[in-house]
C-alpha cells in the first residue's frame, strides 16, 4: 500500500491529535527532566523535504502544540546543547554547541536486500532477521569504545 503525500499529511494530523504518546516520548528524551529537554534540539521534516531545525521545547505540552501545528512528515532528536537551541542565534558563534549525543545505530532491512531470498523493502521474516541479529551482534564492541554504558536496541 503506497500513501501520497496528501494522504500522508491527513493520517498525520489524525496521528498527532489521537495516537502519538507523547508523555512517554518526553519523558525518555529528557530523561525526566525538563531543564535536559529545554537543551535538547529537534529537527522537522515537513512535506517537500523541509527542515525546521534547531527547535526546542520547556516541557510536552510545547512539543505537543508545536508538532499539532507543523505536522512533520519525519522527527529527528538531537544532541544536548550548553543552550536552548530555539535560541542559538542571540549567541556569538562559537558558543553555542553541543555538550551530549547519543550514538545511534541506525541498521536499515533494505541494505541487506541484495542477499535476502526471502523478502525485499521493508518487509521482514524470521529467515531475514538473521541479518538483523548478526549485525547487532557485531556492534557491542563498537558500543563498548565509545564508552556508553545502556546500550538500547529498538526496531521501527
Amino acid at each position: 500500500m503506497s500513501v501520497d503525500a496528501a494522504e500522508l499529511e491527513e493520517l498525520l494530523k489524525i496521528y498527532y491529535s489521537r495516537l502519538f504518546p507523547y508523555s512517554p516520548y518526553i519523558k525518555w528524551l529528557s530523561y525526566n527532566n525538563n531543564e535536559y529537554l529545554s537543551k535538547r534540539e529537534f529537527c522537522f521534516t515537513l512535506n517537500g523535504d523541509i527542515y525546521l531545525r534547531y527547535k526546542s521545547f520547556s516541557n510536552v505540552d510545547e512539543f505537543k502544540k508545536e508538532l499539532k501545528t507543523v505536522n512533520p512528515f519525519k522527527i529527528d532528536v538531537g544532541a544536548i546543547y550548553n543552550v536552548k537551541p530555539k535560541d542559538h542565534k542571540s549567541f556569538k558563534s562559537g558558543s553555542f554547541a553541543a555538550v551530549e549525543r547519543e550514538v545511534v545505530f541506525d541498521i536499515d532491512m533494505t541494505d541487506y536486500d541484495e542477499v535476502r531470498y526471502c523478502c525485499s523493502d521493508a518487509k521482514i521474516c524470521s529467515d531475514c532477521w538473521v541479518f538483523m541479529k548478526i549485525t547487532i551482534s557485531l556492534n557491542p564492541g563498537t558500543v563498548a569504545q565509545t564508552q556508553r554504558s545502556a546500550p538500547t536496541a529498538g526496531y521501527s
